[in-house]
């Protein structure tokens, strides 16, 4: 009986007693998932223009959502995005990667084509 009234005792301070958080052992979320870039569209040549040429997309997506993302706005079968009209990214490069070496400004500027544009 003793005992049961001691479990007790100790089940409530447990649960009512408020443990001091350290805040240092807290971590801040990474601004690679959490923040948006901004993203220009231009098009090449005679390609079909985007309705809406700026877009705010996560960090963490990935240059083949771009394609499949202008492939469906301009109906087209197959798109070439470029980096500041110069290189062609790999479809599993990261736009927050690209984002933080080739931004202008305060956004990406992506070229896109129905064609091979350079090269």
């Amino acid at each position: 009986m003793i005992q049961s009234e001691r479990l007790r005792s100790i089940t409530r301070q447990r649960t009512t007693s408020t443990t001091p958080i350290d805040e240092s052992t807290l971590t801040s979320p990474s601004p690679s998932t959490d923040l948006k870039i901004t993203v220009r569209f231009q098009p090449i040549g005679s390609t079909r223009i985007l309705s809406t040429r700026v877009f705010k997309i996560g960090r963490n997506r990935n240059i083949s959502t771009l394609i499949l993302f202008i492939r469906k706005q301009i109906e087209v079968q197959s798109v070439f995005l470029y980096i500041q009209s110069s290189f062609q990214p790999n479809p599993d490069e990261n736009l927050g990667t690209l984002y933080d070496l080739y931004k202008t400004g305060e956004e990406l500027i992506i070229s896109y084509c129905d064609t091979v544009a350079f090269g």
